[in-house]
């Protein structure tokens, strides 16, 4: 075998919560919002909301930069 290699790190793409493979250190308080007419979960980040996924059937909601995970967004929330 190759003894004293590094492991490369794997990415896996699911449509599982993060936290259903790998629990958080604490728990994160999530809030469900309508952001461009799809549903989101996202998480309060100051006066506005950081969108941690889209709740969706559509692949093409997977696609929208304004839903993508990471993204702030702020109230009132345009539809």
């Amino acid at each position: 075998g190759k003894e004293g290699t590094a492991m490369e790190p794997e990415t896996r793409y699911l449509l599982l919560p993060e936290e259903t493979l790998l629990p958080p250190d604490e728990p994160v308080q999530t809030e469900l919002h309508t952001i461009r007419g799809r549903l989101c979960e996202c998480v309060r980040e100051g006066n506005g909301y950081t969108v941690r996924r889209v709740l969706s059937t559509d692949p093409a909601d997977y696609l929208d930069p304004a839903l993508a995970p990471g993204t702030a967004v702020y109230p009132p929330f345009a539809d």
